[in-house]
């Protein structure tokens, strides 16, 4: 299941320390790390959305702490045979549960630059966004395909994005989900559960 909070800016201070009591020490700390508070913010709600996932499709409740791979890919440490992926933009926040490897990514629509285009894309798929009478929505599904990839496999943003295309055996299911302001896209068709902010509350407070 995919899960998607949009209400970002009704999620308040009160909600935002309310939620920090369900949250693990690992997390806490990591969280602190942040010194930003939007990205604070938005690691909570990333955790919470994958805690209501837990609590939803498999009856886990609790703080969770995560174990890392060796390219810093992170699992649960308790829960071996359950995967996730979480990510987050300005309008939006995701978390993906699997009982297999996953990937998922979100971006807000932004411009898309030339200089860009040419670092990130192929041939194929720079022809693809240029010929595009929505150029910026097109480059955004392609960026958010390949970052989804990249969370799958785990391999970093090292890796030569151009490399990474629809024609990739990991990227021919995708699935693809836009909306006004942002684009997801996820290395699993699975069903989508977007939460209200009422939703989120009753399961925190």
């Amino acid at each position: 299941m995919i899960y998607i909070f949009e209400d970002i800016d009704k999620f308040n201070d009160r909600h935002y320390t309310c939620a920090l009591k369900r949250l693990s020490a690992q997390r806490l700390e990591y969280i602190g790390k942040f010194r930003q508070l939007n990205s604070r913010r938005f690691s909570v709600l990333s955790y919470l959305l994958l805690s209501y996932g837990l609590k939803l499709e498999y009856n886990i409740d609790g703080p969770q702490d995560f174990t890392y791979s060796d390219k810093g890919k992170p699992y649960l440490k308790n829960c071996s045979d359950i995967f996730f992926c979480m990510s987050h933009c300005k309008n939006g926040v995701c978390c993906a549960v699997s009982d297999r490897e996953i990937g998922i990514d979100i971006e807000s629509i932004r411009k898309a630059y030339p200089a860009i285009i040419r670092r990130t894309c192929s041939d194929e798929e720079r022809a693809s966004v240029e010929s595009s009478s929505m150029p910026d929505r097109e480059f955004i599904r392609l960026w958010t395909m390949k970052e989804a990839y990249l969370k799958l496999t785990g391999v970093g943003i090292g890796t030569d994005m151009r490399r990474i295309t629809k024609n990739i055996p990991e990227c021919e299911h995708m699935l693809c989900l836009e909306r006004e302001s942002y684009i997801l896209s996820c290395t699993q068709n699975l069903s989508v559960n977007v939460l209200r902010i009422e939703q989120l509350l009753n399961f925190v407070l």
